[in-house]
């Protein structure tokens, strides 16, 4: 994987190592928990649905959040 600044190659997710990143994801989550539809949310974060329930699936299989 390549460092921060420079680009990722095909197949390679550079987002996932960024600072703060993980965070947002919880801010995105509890967004949509809290009855902020899909859509905004992810116009506000500027990700996608895919992502957004990508990452819904992800948390309910791990138990939920601690």
């Amino acid at each position: 994987m390549e460092e921060q600044g420079g680009s990722a190659r095909e197949g390679e997710t550079v987002h996932a190592c960024l600072p703060g990143r993980e965070e947002q994801i919880v801010r995105i989550l509890r967004e949509v928990e809290s009855g902020t539809s899909i859509l905004e949310v992810c116009r506000t974060y500027g990700v996608s649905e895919i992502t957004v329930h990508r990452r819904r699936g992800r948390l309910s299989r791990r138990g939920g959040r601690q």
